[in-house]
């Protein structure tokens, strides 16, 4: 995406694509997975905190990039042209200042691939056991009580 400019429009679509696809998984996983290992009476709660941690992901996000977006953009058109977005010279000093963006977001993407790689398996832990009772009965009755 860095690499992105006005005479490259089909990459910004194929890019894009591939980004949705990204992050459909992600977005439907963590659903799945809350669904497979909280308890049932425990699932509006969880799905709530999972949601809200990754809406407040994303805003911390959104503001880091667009403040250096803003800042680069500023840089390499100064103050009086960033204001005035019809400009120009404006288009170039968009691509140049999206970046590094996009370097930003390597950088986490990279750090968060590298800590992946300390993450401990989950695989002794299975012991094929239901944890909640999703079906009426004794079984359940006791797991609410």
């Amino acid at each position: 995406m860095g690499l992105v400019n006005a005479e490259r429009l089909s990459w910004a679509s194929a890019f894009s694509t591939l980004f949705g696809i990204g992050t459909a998984v992600t977005t439907v996983i963590p659903v799945v997975a809350l669904g497979l290992s909280i308890p049932s009476f425990l699932i509006g709660t969880a799905a709530t905190i999972s949601i809200s941690c990754r809406a407040l992901g994303g805003i911390i996000g959104i503001t880091i990039f667009t403040a250096i977006y803003n800042n680069k953009y500023t840089s390499y058109v100064g103050p009086e042209l960033a204001a005035n977005t019809h400009a120009p010279v404006v288009l170039p000093a968009s691509e140049k200042a999206w970046k590094f963006v996009w370097i930003a977001i390597v950088c986490l993407v990279a750090a968060n691939g590298v800590a992946a790689c300390f993450l401990k398996g989950v695989r002794p832990m299975m012991n094929e056991h239901v944890e909640s009772a999703l079906e009426d009965g004794k079984v359940r009755e006791a797991q609410l009580a």
